[in-house]
């Protein structure tokens, strides 16, 4: 395989170390190939007649009189010019091709931010201030569709290179500026005369990236946008080019044979590409056919197009001009002028005035402008018969004051007459006048009675229309502002703008209802509702109004009833615009990220209240240096099996623009459906992400260790105890009252005797979900055991003022009995005091931007303090134990003492003991330790094996590192290093670093600012595939508690993308809205609603 198709392949394969290395080296060799490249005469090249055509006056000096030379129009054009100029075939065209799309892929960076776009923008004659217009003006469709969507303009530039790697795909201006850096000179850019709103971005010379001074300013080839084939001449036609021709300079051609008289006549088929029309005619002079609209200014040479056009008309009509005379020479004069020689002649009114020439605007300026002739020209002399003079004859000429009192007035030198200059350039409809009508046809040449008869003239119908349509053109002229394409697009504009400031207003409403969870809607707010109350959108529509917002009171009040954008459905079409702009803000976060587009997923479901399956999806990236984790999506799973879920992650991925193939890990709960190992969706997953390593939610873990440690039978006695008490208290507002005035009765002696109050007045339920909250509930249940056993008692009592039913005293004497034994204050004193280690790592797994380094660190330390609690077990459960629950039997009045011991005991510990506390000791406390102890070290032994990799790699534990450790590092990340043959001398550098550091990085991200990527790119990556890992799905489970606040029992039927936008908006408060981009991408999914103001859409 050759290597340029190896730097193909690299390209496609978005390897950019890859296709640097190739592309340095092959370009400099082409770039010292074609400089050396012999000359050979290109005049023999074949002209192209039509592109020849479209090449404008207003060229460089270099291009005056260029020539337009054919070239094949097979997808490659633009490549086939250069091969053309270089070689005289095409034999270069594929090799161009490919280091022109090198050049894009690996200075896509530089591209993006162009000095061509800076210097089109300072110029000010675009139509459009805006870059990111500007810009999209560059790429081709393909392009363009990747900018409009991902808002990236490397990423456009970058899906511009592949597609450019295709044989015969079609090339844009960026591709331009790509070869004028692969050709290290400047290429001049021409466009014909057409598209004036962004025709100063293509028509201009182009210099590479890195202009030094042995570059030439002067280009030595032209490439022309063209069209290859006919054009269509229909009138309000715009030019679309979709061909470049090689444009070669003058002085480089051999022999310049003359084609100007085919461009002439070729140039009136190309007016309807570039302004409109002011009338039809035909002509049957010369074969010309049917001529339509008003050829393009600058296009051919105006002097040159008057004369011959003249000439070949009168050629084919030679006895059209002689034998006209004027109407008014009633005594037949003889005339004594000549045709004037040179450029006397130019723009002469009497060339303009047969049927079939079209005539542009700047032709008629110019004749407008040479309507009198020069200061100090003398009027030829005219000699009548006069019989009142001796001669006979009387002498009379034009007189310059006519043409300078009436403006309307043209003098011919030609014809020694005067003509109409509204009649003749801007005809009124054939009916107002007759073929020899004075000043029209002919011109007027009596000047003994010149006055009367141009009165007469002015009185006419036809005169006055001709008059007007002048005026305008004048008016227009002048000031651009008052012609009718301009009007409209000023129009355009405003209503545009005005229609986004509207938007922004709704917009601004909704975003208000999302970020703070509150209702959008009421019970109904269409117009058929005849409630008052219309919801909070509504009222917060009425308050921007009521604040000064005149554009949105202008819109509601006098704007059209259907097109008020408030409705339901325009809600849903806006709040689902606000998602897709949250959403590809996310994904572009994740696609700018320091050399890689790395990232893992977390996934949890929850049932809505609507009895639906809701799948949250989050993903986990770097920004920063920092791990970030956000909310991507919610599904609603018809099915919860792990095929339908799995199915269900890959589709949101692909439809947010992620590719599945970058994911590298996976966090989930530990169901059967997500976690398990044949039809489990962590299994499935691999299949598309075969990277995507599976990490069990280290949360979850925990919960799941705690609940198994506390299986001991007083334990599970202890917790249901508690849940008895909590429910006694919570459904009995009576029974409430009671507790609170009983905890205010304990307050007031525990103030009296010095002692802190109790706070809490109300009994917790147990979380069932999370042991850790446990925690706090048995911290709050041991503040109010005293006030707790006071309002038991006081039920119990007989002697009560109070009295209550039976049912109630005997749970309340249950529950007394039931919180005061020695096996429940043990149980209680115990969990209490092993709960409080694992507290703050629980809420240290639960954040979003913890690493799995540091989580493997802060289990170790648990773990490892659980170890010495146990081998300690009698000195920690008598000093921490013991006194809990001595605390609460002062309080109870309850004795520790040992139960009943049998010979046979199955239904309680039956250990032997000879004090009470060593009973409790080893019925209690030691086994829930030894049980802890266990399931923290099983549990956690995918993730310890994960993080023994990094952490090994941290500076300040790199003695730790052995060989047997390097190799599983170098095995598990070695696709992803960037350059893993080098590796092992990097790790050499790496403990030479670190070697003299007192105190080196020991975490994670530490560890990642303080890598240099350049010096260390593949321990730079390690680290960043590490912080990668997600400790926990806590993220999701965050905002499955967000959805469960917006999809309540009152908001129950919103649909799918109402939910998946409104939780976006209330999670993600950090991301702040674009409200133009969000309009823009409601006015992609709307283009029947509003219209955008680009001129090529």
């Amino acid at each position: 395989m050759d290597e340029l198709e190896e730097l193909r392949k690299a390209i496609l394969c978005h390897d950019l170390n890859k296709s640097k290395a190739f592309y340095l080296k092959m370009i400099r060799e082409f770039q010292s190939l074609i400089k050396d490249c012999p000359s050979f005469n290109r005049s023999s090249l074949e002209d192209d007649d039509l592109a020849c055509a479209l090449i404008p006056d207003d060229v460089s000096q270099t291009f005056v009189g260029s020539r337009a030379k054919a070239v094949p129009g097979d997808g490659n054009c633009l490549y086939n010019c250069v091969s053309m100029y270089l070689t005289g075939d095409i034999r270069l065209s594929w090799k161009v091709r490919i280091f022109v799309a090198a050049e894009l892929f690996t200075r896509a960076y530089a591209y993006a931010d162009h000095p061509i776009l800076q210097d089109t923008l300072a110029s000010k004659k675009t139509f459009t201030d805006h870059s990111d217009t500007l810009f999209s003006l560059l790429l081709s469709d393909e392009g363009c569709e990747e900018f409009d969507f991902r808002r990236n303009r490397e990423d456009a530039i970058i899906c511009e290179s592949m597609k450019t790697c295709e044989d015969k795909s079609w090339s844009s201006m960026l591709h331009l500026l790509g070869l004028s850096s692969v050709l290290n000179c400047c290429i001049e850019s021409v466009y014909p005369i057409a598209n004036e709103g962004f025709r100063p971005l293509f028509h201009q010379s182009i210099y590479p990236l890195e202009t030094t001074s042995n570059i030439d300013r002067e280009a030595k080839f032209g490439i022309l946008w063209s069209r290859d084939g006919n054009l269509d001449n229909q009138p309000g036609f715009s030019f679309e080019p979709n061909h470049f021709a090689l444009l070669i300079p003058d002085k480089e051609m051999a022999e310049v044979p003359c084609y100007q008289t085919s461009k002439v006549w070729q140039q009136p088929q190309l007016s309807s590409f570039f302004k409109e029309g002011t009338r039809t005619e035909k002509s049957t002079a010369c074969g010309v056919g049917e001529v339509s609209g008003v050829t393009g200014h600058g296009s051919v040479d105006l002097w040159e197009s008057a004369t011959e056009s003249s000439s070949c008309y009168k050629r084919c009509n030679p006895n059209l001009e002689d034998t006209r005379t004027s109407l008014c020479h009633t005594e037949n004069p003889s005339v004594s002028s000549t045709r004037p020689k040179g450029d006397a002649c130019a723009f002469d009114i009497c060339d303009y005035v047969t049927d079939g020439i079209s005539l542009d605007a700047r032709t008629k300026i110019k004749i407008i402008e040479n309507r009198m002739p020069p200061v100090g020209y003398h009027f030829p002399t005219t000699h009548y018969k006069d019989k009142r003079r001796k001669s006979g004859y009387s002498a009379r000429h034009c007189k310059r004051v006519w043409l300078v009192k009436y403006d309307l007035l043209c003098y011919s030198q030609m014809k020694d007459g005067i003509y109409c200059l509204a009649c003749i350039l801007f005809l009124a409809e054939m009916k107002y006048y007759k073929d020899d009508s004075i000043f029209v046809r002919a011109p007027c040449r009596d000047w003994k009675h010149f006055l009367e008869y141009w009165q007469l003239h002015e009185q006419c119908q036809y005169h006055q229309n001709s008059k007007d349509k002048m005026n305008n053109f004048m008016s227009s002229h002048y000031d651009p502002s008052l012609r009718i394409d301009t009007k409209i697009t000023m129009l355009a504009s405003a209503n545009l703008e005005k229609n986004v400031a509207i938007m922004v207003s709704i917009i601004k409403c909704l975003e208000f209802c999302g970020r703070q969870g509150i209702a959008i809607r009421g019970h109904r707010d269409d117009t058929t509702s005849t409630s008052i109350n219309k919801g909070n959108f509504k009222a917060l529509l009425d308050m921007r109004i009521d604040a000064g917002d005149d554009v949105l009171k202008q819109h509601l009040s006098e704007g059209p009833k259907n097109a008020t954008y408030i409705s339901k459905t325009a809600q849903n079409e806006l709040l689902e615009c606000i998602g897709d702009f949250i959403k590809l803000k996310i994904v572009s976060e994740i696609k700018s990220q320091e050399g890689h587009n790395f990232f893992a997923i977390e996934a949890d479901e929850i049932r809505d209240i609507s009895n639906w399956e809701q799948l949250g999806i989050a993903v986990r990236y770097i920004k920063n240096h920092n791990a970030v984790e956000r909310i991507l999506a919610y599904v609603d799973c018809e099915s919860t099996t792990g095929e339908s879920i799995c199915n269900a992650i890959v589709q949101c991925l692909k439809d947010c623009g992620l590719d599945p193939l970058m994911c590298r890990a996976q966090t989930y709960d530990g169901a059967g459906n997500m976690s398990g190992r044949l039809k489990g969706c962590r299994t499935l997953f691999l299949n598309y992400a075969p990277k995507a390593q599976y990490f069990h939610c280290a949360s979850h873990i925990l919960n799941l260790s705690l609940s198994q440690s506390c299986t001991q039978l007083e334990v599970q006695c202890m917790m249901s105890t508690l849940k008895d008490v909590a429910l006694f208290f919570k459904y009995s507002p009576k029974r409430q009252r009671l507790l609170e005035s009983c905890i205010e009765t304990v307050n007031s002696e525990r103030i009296s005797a010095g002692n802190s109050k109790i706070n809490n007045q109300k009994v917790k339920l147990l979380c069932e979900t999370r042991w850790v909250e446990r925690h706090t509930s048995l911290e709050e249940f041991e503040e109010m055991y005293a006030g707790v056993i006071e309002c038991l008692s006081k039920i119990c009592d007989a002697q009560s003022r109070a009295p209550w039913d039976s049912k109630t005293v005997t749970e309340a004497r249950g529950l007394l009995s039931s919180i005061s034994t020695p096996g429940f204050l043990c149980a209680f004193a115990c969990n209490r005091y092993l709960f409080g280690f694992t507290r703050s790592l629980s809420l240290l797994l639960q954040g979003s931007h913890q690493d799995v380094v540091t989580a493997y660190q802060e289990i170790a330390l648990i773990r490892d303090e659980l170890k010495d609690v146990r081998v300690r077990a009698d000195i920690e459960f008598k000093e921490n134990v013991i006194s809990i629950m001595e605390k609460l039997s002062l309080v109870s009045g309850t004795s520790i003492s040992i139960p009943r011991r049998c010979n046979h005991q199955t239904l309680r510990g039956n250990v032997e003991a000879g004090t009470p506390e060593e009973y409790w000791r080893r019925t209690i406390f030691i086994p829930v330790v030894d049980h802890l102890i266990s399931e923290l070290t099983d549990r956690f032994q995918n993730l310890s094996q994960c993080a023994v990799r990094g952490l090994c790699l941290l500076p300040g534990t790199l003695s730790s590192l052995n060989d047997q450790v390097t190799c599983s590092i170098k095995e598990f990340f070695n696709d992803d290093m960037p350059t893993p043959s080098n590796f092992d001398q990097e790790l050499k550098l790496w403990r030479r670093k670190w070697l003299n550091i007192e105190e080196p990085p020991s975490t994670l991200p530490t560890a990642i600012h303080s890598t240099n990527a350049l010096m260390f790119p593949n321990i730079h990556r390690i680290f960043t595939l590490l912080l990668l890992i997600p400790v926990s799905s806590a993220t999701v489970e965050r905002g499955n508690s967000a959805l469960k606040s917006i999809k309540t029992s009152q908001r129950s039927t919103m649909g799918q993308e109402r939910l998946n936008a409104l939780t976006l908006l209330q999670i993600h408060r950090d991301i702040e809205l674009n409200y133009q981009q969000i309009v823009d991408i409601f006015i992609r999914k709307n283009p029947r609603r509003m219209t955008s103001n680009n001129p090529l859409k």
